[in-house]
């Protein structure tokens, strides 16, 4: 997504001002997906602020002007997205139903956000889930898209934050494989990584090597040394 949002800002469609005497000036328009307040991704049409730099007037498409927002398209840029890519609802999110139990990284309130959190789905609009929660006593319900890495089963997060530390596990013998280290797994599990698993290889020099070919090929190369 970080591709998609670094090129958003770059794709404008540029509309001629119609005011007489000001014919050189130009308004910029962008149609893009943009998250709203509450978590939904909506397709809008992006413009910017005049005398308030990097903010943009946000109208979402089909929707009354009581919901525009006032964005800052460098602190909210992961708000922003190419147009159709999140608001979609071609996609059918099989992963998650109704009442599941899961974990998602809270996004609200903005002075508690960041941080893995217990919920439950209250609804599946296509890909996006909407997951009811609980902070000091309040109660928040919030948007998340299931292609983002921001929500997952609760069955998965449980299985994967009782790994052993890296630091406690014990090497492998050439070609046996193995479970990942807790480390290397809080980062997978950040991005929504398929489970992956750890290859033994002997310390001769070439190990980085048996890496990449048994990334490709699935299997390890016992290779014989001068």
């Amino acid at each position: 997504m970080g591709q998609g949002r670094s090129a958003c800002f770059s794709q404008q469609r540029r509309l001629p001002n119609k005011q007489k005497g000001n014919t050189q000036k130009e308004d910029l328009l962008k149609t893009m997906d943009v998250r709203d307040e509450f978590g939904k991704w909506v397709l809008g049409e992006v413009t910017p602020v005049e005398m308030m730099k990097n903010k943009v007037h946000v109208h979402f498409v089909g929707w009354d002007t009581k919901w525009d927002l006032i964005l800052h398209k460098v602190n909210d840029k992961d708000r922003f997205a190419q147009p159709g890519q999140f608001s979609s609802n071609l996609d059918v999110c099989e992963e998650f139903k109704p009442s599941q139990n899961v974990v998602i990284l809270r996004r609200k309130p903005n002075e508690a956000r960041g941080k893995w959190i217990p919920g439950f789905v209250r609804v599946v609009d296509g890909p996006q889930i909407q997951v009811q929660y609980s902070y000091r006593g309040i109660t928040f319900q919030y948007w998340y898209h299931y292609h983002q890495a921001e929500v997952h089963p609760q069955e998965d997060y449980e299985r994967w934050i009782n790994i052993e530390s890296v630091d406690d596990m014990k090497d492998l013998p050439d070609g046996e494989s193995g479970p990942f280290g807790k480390e290397v797994m809080d980062l997978l599990f950040s991005r929504k990584a398929k489970p992956l698993k750890r290859v033994g290889a002997h310390a001769d020099g070439t190990c980085f090597f048996h890496a990449v070919f048994h990334s490709l090929d699935a299997k390890h190369p016992f290779i014989k040394m001068p």
